[in-house]
């Protein structure tokens, strides 16, 4: 199906006829160049000036598929012509036909925005010459419509992530350099726009290298990978915790990775004091039952001093009195022995 398509899809490009505006002051020269694009499967209509005014007046009036002049025309030459398309927004082909062209004017045809150049001792390069302008011009305006699209879906992308409360940024895999990060990392990490964009993620993440590469070829791998919590190092050398996950998309002609860095620090925080609230809570009950047991007084002050060692995170807890002479004695402790260096 795919040959099939192409073979019509050719066939409708060789019956169609151009439209050729030819800048030519020599008949005959034009005539040659119009039955080597027939010998060619080419048809065309030519319509041929030799002068500065017609050629402005055929320009007016368009209609034209492809532009041949003659570089060396008589008071009028095929940059001068060139440079009239350019003015006026011209878009059709623009090939130079010359008798002798030296290689810097050709260089500079093409720096003018000539489409190509061909001899006149040469012509067998015509009819090619043609069919890729022509082939060119055909998907100009799809590419066109492309990039426009791409512009204004960057635009929109840019629009977005900027505005976005997550910490988001471009990573290049290859080189681990950060191309683009948004306000909310800027803001989370305490570096500048341009600080961070001479930055690698070594330099962000607090974790080693073996770790970030191996992460980073899962991404490229799976495409898409949620990393989970990872920590970021800030500008003052705190950490931030994140939830982090990682797509790869195109970006500036590549592909390189869009990380989306969730900002897990007061969530993490809560969830701290929410479990000390809690440890609290379960010593307080445990101290109740055992001021309510049975229990010696001395192996209540011991079981009392176990629970504030585990609540408060102590190594070591005690409760000393004063004897008859008012000096201080150890009476019940826990964990002391930890304190003492060892031999």
């Amino acid at each position: 199906m795919t040959v099939a398509r192409d073979l019509e899809e050719q066939g409708r490009r060789d019956r169609r006829t151009l439209r050729v505006l030819n800048l030519e002051d020599d008949p005959l020269d034009s005539e040659l160049l119009q039955a080597r694009l027939h010998q060619g499967g080419i048809s065309c209509e030519f319509v041929r000036v030799h002068t500065r005014a017609d050629f402005a007046a055929a320009l007016e009036d368009g209609g034209f598929d492809l532009i041949l002049a003659d570089y060396s025309v008589p008071s009028f030459d095929g940059l001068s012509a060139l440079e009239m398309t350019k003015q006026r927004k011209f878009e059709a082909p623009f090939i130079l036909v010359s008798g002798t062209l030296g290689e810097e004017v050709a260089i500079e045809t093409s720096r003018q925005g000539a489409t190509d150049y061909v001899l006149k001792h040469r012509l067998e390069r015509l009819v090619p010459a043609v069919q890729r302008a022509i082939d060119e011009a055909e998907d100009r305006p799809a590419r066109k419509r492309a990039e426009e699209a791409l512009r204004q879906s960057e635009g929109l992308y840019r629009t977005v992530v900027e505005q976005a409360a997550e910490n988001i940024f471009i990573v290049d895999p290859a080189t681990k350099r950060i191309l683009e990060p948004n306000a909310a990392l800027t803001r989370s990490l305490g570096y500048t726009f341009e600080e961070l964009k001479g930055m690698t993620l070594y330099d962000v993440l607090a974790h080693d290298r073996t770790s970030v590469d191996e992460n980073i070829r899962r991404v490229l791998e799976q495409r898409r990978y949620y990393i989970g919590e990872r920590k970021y190092r800030r500008k003052n050398g705190m950490l931030v915790d994140v939830d982090v996950n990682v797509s790869v998309v195109p970006y500036g002609g590549k592909e390189v990775m869009c990380v989306v860095a969730h900002d897990v620090t007061q969530r993490k925080q809560a969830e701290d004091d929410l479990r000390r609230s809690l440890s609290v809570l379960l010593a307080l009950r445990e101290a109740g039952q055992v001021l309510g047991s049975t229990l010696k007084s001395e192996e209540i002050a011991t079981r009392l001093l176990e629970i504030m060692r585990g609540v408060a995170g102590l190594t070591a807890a005690a409760i000393s009195t004063s004897d008859e002479d008012g000096d201080m004695r150890l009476w019940r402790s826990v964990g002391v022995n930890k304190l003492w260096p060892r031999v």
